[in-house]
């Protein structure tokens, strides 16, 4: 019984170190997703003239959530994707090296 606890407890640490990566293509649709709220930053703010109490406060507002949102996706995902943080990727190579040379070591 002691045996499989140990084994379970080995294998729990390792997938503390396992890191999940997104696909690039999963940071191309971001990048989109974010160009797509930016275009819709452009359009409240063109009807802005015809909003008046309450719905220009919500629309303010959402155009705020919208900029932030939008400049996080895009500029998070282009640095993701140029650094090569993604599965598959650079940084995704370097870290399976570290788990093959881990498991090397335990056996």
């Amino acid at each position: 019984m002691r045996g499989k606890m140990e084994k379970g407890r080995e294998q729990m640490k390792k997938d503390e170190k396992r890191v999940y990566r997104l696909t690039k293509a999963s940071y191309v649709v971001r990048i989109l997703v974010g160009a797509y709220l930016l275009y819709t930053v452009y359009e409240l703010v063109n009807n802005w003239q015809e909003c008046s109490g309450l719905t220009l406060i919500l629309s303010v507002l959402g155009t705020i959530l919208f900029v932030v949102l939008g400049v996080f996706f895009v500029i998070q995902s282009i640095y993701m994707l140029r650094t090569g943080r993604y599965a598959g990727g650079a940084m995704d190579a370097g870290i399976e090296g570290e788990e093959k040379a881990e498991n090397k070591e335990s056996l």
